[in-house]
C-alpha cells in the first residue's frame, strides 16, 4: 500500500463510458448523413473496433473528414452550439432505457432555438425537446463538435 493511502481504500477512477456498436455506427452515420459525407458502416467498424468510447467518435468524426472536439457546454451557450452535436442524456433522465441502466445515453442535439433544445438519442430516430435552461440537468457536461472541414472554425 503506498504511504499517500494510508489506511484508506484506494480511490479507483470510473472506467470510460462505453457506447454500443449500433450507437457508434448511428452516431457517425447520422453526422456523415447531414452533411453529406459518403459513410460505410462496415469500413467504420473495421478501422474503429470496439471499445467504443468517446475518443474514438472523435477519431472516427476526424477519419469522415470532419473537425471534432470535445467541448464542455458551459463554454458555449446551447444555442450557440455549430449543430449538429453529439451529446450525452444522463442515464436518469432517457425515457427509452430503463432508470438503472449507468451508461449516459449519446444522441445527437438537431436543433437549439427559442428556448428548447431537439435532440434524438443514438438508435431510435424519435426527437425529443428539452428546455435550454435545464441543460446542465439532462446532458453530460461535454458534447462533441463535428464539422466539415470547409466550414468556418469551431
Amino acid at each position: 500500500m503506498s504511504p499517500f493511502n494510508a489506511g484508506r481504500p484506494a480511490i479507483e477512477s470510473a472506467p470510460a463510458p462505453k457506447l454500443t456498436t449500433k450507437q457508434f455506427i448511428w452516431l457517425i452515420g447520422n453526422l456523415c448523413r447531414v452533411h453529406g459525407v459518403p459513410f460505410d458502416a462496415v469500413r467504420l467498424v473495421q478501422r474503429f473496433p470496439a471499445p467504443h468510447l468517446r475518443a474514438s467518435l472523435v477519431e472516427a468524426a476526424r477519419a469522415h473528414g470532419f473537425r471534432s472536439e470535445v467541448l464542455a457546454p458551459r463554454v458555449m451557450r446551447p444555442e450557440d452550439l455549430p449543430l449538429p452535436a453529439i451529446a450525452f442524456l444522463r442515464p436518469d433522465m432517457t425515457q427509452s432505457l430503463p432508470a438503472a441502466r449507468p451508461e449516459p445515453i449519446p444522441g445527437l442535439i438537431a436543433k437549439c432555438e427559442g428556448g428548447r433544445v431537439l435532440h434524438v438519442e443514438a438508435c431510435t430516430d424519435l426527437p425529443r425537446t428539452r428546455l435550454t435552461r435545464n441543460f446542465d440537468e439532462f446532458f453530460e457536461p461535454e458534447v462533441i463538435l463535428a464539422l466539415p472541414e470547409h466550414l468556418p472554425s469551431l
